[in-house]
């Protein structure tokens, strides 16, 4: 993909929006070093469901349902040297959201290596959300040296307003990365997790503030 930005565009018909997401289908490799991926606030920017692996893009200004920036349907993604930054969710994962298709799934795996997800926002997982419906069955999540900072999740209801920096019901293994800056308006400031095997290694969370409890396991 050549550098440069590109701009969603929402278009009529018959009075009705049309929002233009880029849905990515196929399992394919985006070399997009000096892109920006731009939702021009109209809907989230990728919809990822296959095996993807995406190098040096700036994803940004994404706003939909679940999933702001990217929202991944069971399937696998990497980034490696990308930013995900300020996209907002309505629900969850302002930046990106893991989402299963069925109980049979093993859920989507996510791998960040040297990326930046910063001031996205969410009802829940305000930098990113991790829901899994089999999570005996669930796909690695692994972030390496990345910086997960500044994300915000806002409390619309008793149920939100948990992990500003993270949301998850599922392992996850954070290693060389930092967790700072993040809000939640309810619970879980950096981290809000749902299961006992999270995995941190040489990592730094820290700064991150809750108005109920900063660090939440349940």
């Amino acid at each position: 993909m050549p550098a440069g930005t590109y701009r969603l565009i929402t278009g009529f018909d018959d009075g009705f929006n049309i929002h233009h997401k880029l849905s990515i289908e196929a399992d394919t490799t985006i070399n997009a070093t000096g892109a920006t991926l731009d939702g021009n606030g109209q809907d989230a920017v990728l919809a990822v469901r296959a095996k993807v692996k995406i190098t040096g893009a700036t994803i940004t200004n994404g706003n939909g349902y679940s999933g702001g920036g990217i929202t991944l349907i069971a399937s696998d993604l990497t980034l490696i040297n990308c930013k995900v930054v300020f996209n907002k969710a309505q629900v969850e994962g302002g930046g990106i959201s893991i989402v299963d298709v069925d109980s049979s799934s093993t859920g989507g795996s996510l791998t960040l290596q040297n990326t930046i997800v910063s001031n996205n926002t969410a009802g829940r997982g305000g930098g990113i959300s991790i829901q899994k419906l089999n999570t005996k069955r669930s796909s690695p999540i692994k972030f390496t040296n990345s910086l997960i900072a500044d994300n915000t999740a806002t409390s619309r209801n008793s149920k939100d307003g948990d992990g500003g920096g993270i949301y998850t019901n599922s392992a996850i293994d954070i290693t060389g990365s930092t967790v700072s800056g993040n809000h939640a308006q309810n619970n879980g400031g950096g981290l809000y997790t749902r299961v006992e095997k999270t995995t941190i290694t040489n990592s730094t969370i820290s700064g991150n503030s809750a108005e109920n409890r900063e660090w939440l396991k349940e």
